[in-house]
């Protein structure tokens, strides 16, 4: 059973606590208490940590960074040791703060003070590594490669200052000098790491360096033998040495390092495009579009070119003009991804290597505010229909709590009023999810058998649906609200699998929108019986406000989950029973009523007993045999309404050896598990025309 999520904090670390987290985190650095002291790392509870003013008071320590003769510089970064999140940040997968500085401060470079870099600054003989992160720069260094830290993979600049490359940079001579770029394992897909890697890799260029490109490689994170995805870990430079020492390192990671320059246009395309395994296709990031390889190389990206130096065997060196579209996908360096998957709160890479397509909110944090217009307008919907309201406002509720999560009932508001505000309450909650992952779509898109606009998506609002007793519409209405994956089948390229985690929220202006059997599980259905809605421009006005939005979202992450299981049976609503008969046919509204009122339905026939043959029911049905209906199509409706032939299934034989199928319409949980002699004596025990006993099979 869900629960509402929790805003209380643990317990503040304490003195003792801090400093052993810290001793920890630099063990997983390979770093020790002696280098502890030499990088001057400092711990601090969260009640010490608020003079440093950050912008979360949590435990954790101190980075000082330090000028080329190793002395400390007023700037600092701070690693926190606790979980920065606020409330419900935390169900919302609002990734935690790691790092901070000091406020309004820039970018520095962390120069580990564990090697004289005044010297190495000046000596471009001396070849520099350059890695995000002040611990694995220190882990490095320690192993005898002197390594420059960055704090993140884009501080190399300064927007603030400026500045291109930051002033630091300045203090090194590096005309000549040899540098390796490594970032974590994802740089090469991620698309943020490639970019700021490639723009890096430039600015050293632009300054006379030779630059390379390191990989670190990562284990094997393929399908395993039960076909069961394991997780693709991103490996730091810290965490290579850890595991398999700086000797590994070095021939590994440096020695097959590839030089920046000689493939500048090639890493340009990896900026812009990712090659996806499964199914064989490019992804665009500009774009956010897939492409088959052929159409990337010969339509897409076929005017892109770039010249190549080549020299012939009599040693004359030619320019020669080269499709970059096509060298790309011959490249061994390509950015490529295992697959793309949809993963709402996860990270641009997720654990297993995948792409992940999710882009964020409709706004960037939730945050309490006035949520009035809401509140009135669910007033207007339900009214007095307290449990209803309490029922949708969970629903709406679940998936933002549980980011990703899929329900296994679809919400229909329903009623006769336009402009009741029906589709306002989708549209309020489309703007938490965003355009991007969210959508409005009408019946006729639902019947699109390629299911293009169903990708990236979290949230549907189908608007004015008409199912109108389509019972193969509906059962396809039903598998969409349920299943976990579907297959995608755009033109031009491979159809793929994604995953489904698509929640939907149906309105229509009638009554019988929807056809449902009487013991449908998938559809929450309510009437708006109140009339047109006053002051639209209010509700609008403020559903439209990035405030309004921000509100709303906070407050349905504090909604009580208490009752509510998102896979379970949707409760019944006065609502929905009338759907439901609205929706039935003739046949079924017999059948129906059959069910309900058996007695006095089999009364009218002046029928006798439990058990009756389909020709007599059909009779029943129809007396005069004016009606269209066949006895096969009310022996389906009799199945579906739950009615069963008695004895297993296992047709009755009549005295004249004649067999009949029959179906018991009372008692049905004695004659479904009874003998096959019982069944057969209760039915000529009520039919006095039948005398003789039943013949041909021993009882």
């Amino acid at each position: 059973m869900a629960t509402a999520p929790t805003s209380k904090t643990k317990t503040p670390m304490t003195s003792a606590q801090v400093r052993e987290a810290m001793i920890r985190k630099l063990e997983g650095s390979a770093l020790d208490l002696k280098d502890a002291k030499a990088l001057q790392t400092r711990p601090y509870t969260a009640e010490e940590a608020k003079a440093l003013k950050l912008p979360a008071t949590k435990a954790g320590f101190l980075i000082p960074y330090f000028d080329l003769k190793g002395k400390p510089l007023r700037f600092f970064r701070f690693r926190y040791m606790e979980d920065t999140r606020k409330g419900f940040q935390a169900a919302a997968k609002v990734k935690a703060l790691r790092y901070a500085q000091p406020k309004d401060s820039t970018v520095e470079l962390y120069l580990p003070p564990l090697v004289k870099w005044e010297g190495i600054a000046a000596d471009p003989e001396v070849p520099v590594l350059i890695t995000e992160g002040e611990l694995k720069a220190a882990c490095a260094t320690k192993h005898g490669i002197p390594t420059i830290g960055l704090g993140g993979v884009w501080s190399f600049q300064s927007k603030p200052r400026g500045e291109a490359i930051v002033k630091g940079f300045a203090d090194f001579d590096w005309e000549g000098r040899t540098v390796f770029i490594c970032y974590d394992s994802d740089g090469a897909t991620n698309p943020d790491v490639v970019n700021a890697e490639s723009r890096l890799a430039q600015r050293l260029v632009e300054k006379g360096a030779v630059v390379f490109i390191c990989r670190i490689p990562v284990p094997d994170h393929s399908a395993s033998e039960e076909g069961e995805e394991s997780l693709a870990p991103k490996v730091g430079l810290d965490d290579y040495i850890v595991a398999h020492g700086v000797d590994s390192l070095r021939s590994q990671v440096l020695d097959t390092a590839f030089e920046y320059d000689a493939s500048a246009a090639l890493h340009k395309l990896n900026e812009r495009v990712l090659y996806v395994r499964d199914p064989g296709l490019i992804w665009d990031h500009s774009t956010r579009m897939r492409m088959a390889p052929s159409a990337f190389k010969e339509h897409a990206f076929s005017n892109l070119h770039y010249f190549e130096k080549r020299v012939d065997k009599k040693g004359n060196e030619t320019l020669t003009k080269v499709s970059a579209a096509k060298a790309w996908l011959e490249w061994e360096h390509r950015a490529e991804v295992p697959g793309v998957s949809f993963a709402p709160g996860q990270d641009r890479i997720t654990e297993l290597g995948k792409l992940n397509s999710w882009t964020g909110w409709g706004v960037p944090e939730p945050e309490e505010g006035n949520i009035d217009p809401w509140v009135s307008l669910l007033d207007h919907i339900f009214a007095d229909d307290h449990a209803a309201r309490r029922y949708f406002e969970q629903w709406a509720a679940w998936p933002l709590q549980n980011p990703g999560g899929k329900m296994h009932v679809a919400c229909a508001i329903w009623g006769p009023v336009h402009g009741s505000g029906k589709t306002l309450m989708g549209a309020m909650l489309r703007r938490i999810y965003g355009n991007k992952h969210s959508t409005e779509l009408k019946d006729a898109d639902l019947e699109d058998a390629r299911f293009e606009w169903a990708e990236n998506q979290q949230f549907v609002l189908a608007d004015d649906i008409t199912a109108r007793g389509d019972r193969k519409f509906m059962r396809k209405l039903m598998t969409m609200i349920t299943q976990y994956s579907m297959r995608m089948n755009p033109k031009y390229i491979p159809s793929y699998v994604i995953e489904d985690c698509i929640n939907y929220y149906y309105t229509s202006n009638d009554p019988d929108a929807l056809f449902m059997d009487d013991e449908d599980r998938r559809f929450f259905v309510h009437e708006v019986r109140a009339g047109k809605l006053k002051n639209t421009g209010w509700y609008v006005d403020w559903m439209k406000s990035a405030s309004g939005t921000a509100a709303l979202w906070h407050h349905l992450l504090h909604i009580d989950m208490t009752g509510f299981d998102p896979h379970a049976p949707a409760p019944s609503t006065v609502g929905k029973q009338q759907m439901i008969e609205l929706g039935k046919s003739e046949l079924g509204a017999w059948v129906h009523e059959l069910k309900t009122n058996t007695d006095q339905i089999l009364a009218k026939g002046k029928m006798k007993g439990d058990i009756f043959s389909i020709a007599e029911l059909h009779m029943l049905f129809d007396p005069h045999g004016d009606k269209r209906a066949s006895a096969n199509a009310l022996a389906r409706e009799l199945k579906r309404a739950g009615f069963s032939s008695p004895a297993t299934g296992n047709k009755l034989r009549m005295p004249d050896g004649k067999q009949i199928t029959a179906y018991s319409v009372r008692n049905t949980d004695k004659w479904d598990h009874c003998a096959w002699k019982e069944a057969c004596d209760h039915y000529i025990e009520h039919h006095p025309d039948l005398t003789a006993k039943p013949v041909g099979k021993k009882f």
